[in-house]
């Protein structure tokens, strides 16, 4: 499994490749569809409404995944080359474990021909620092 970083914030992707990680300064779901095997997140909330941010970007990109999952609920999946993930609460904040558990999930389910592609999970919507996720990146990929 590869993996790689994609987000338009310059600060994360520094931060990122500071920390030895593929990242790149880029349109999340232009850049990741060019990329073989690429497996792309979402950033939700538990209801899985795709209000705003990552998620509904996605929706636009992935209305029928969306959708399916919307109906299906429940907590971080993959259907298709998409993983749903939970990186916010119910009030739109996100915390270590949330990310922690997202990251751990998309690392569990991302085969090893696969390029996983993700952005910064819950530090825009969710609050999170930037330097928080960097270090639970290494957490899980490190």
């Amino acid at each position: 499994m590869k993996l790689k970083i994609i987000d338009n914030r310059h600060s994360i992707v520094a931060k990122c490749i500071d920390a030895g990680f593929e990242a790149e300064q880029a349109d999340y779901f232009t850049t990741a569809v060019t990329i073989p095997h690429h497996v792309v997140t979402s950033a939700s909330n538990p209801h899985f409404s795709f209000g705003g941010g990552l998620d509904a970007a996605l929706q636009h990109h992935f209305p029928l995944y969306c959708r399916e999952k919307q109906i299906r609920q429940g907590g971080n999946e993959r259907i298709g080359n998409l993983l749903f993930l939970i990186t916010v609460d119910f009030k739109l904040a996100s915390n270590e474990q949330l990310v922690r558990d997202a990251l751990r999930f998309a690392k569990d389910n991302t085969f090893p021909h696969e390029t996983l592609c993700i952005s910064g999970l819950g530090t825009m919507i969710g609050g999170l620092k930037e330097e928080v996720f960097v270090e639970l990146l290494k957490e899980a990929f490190g």
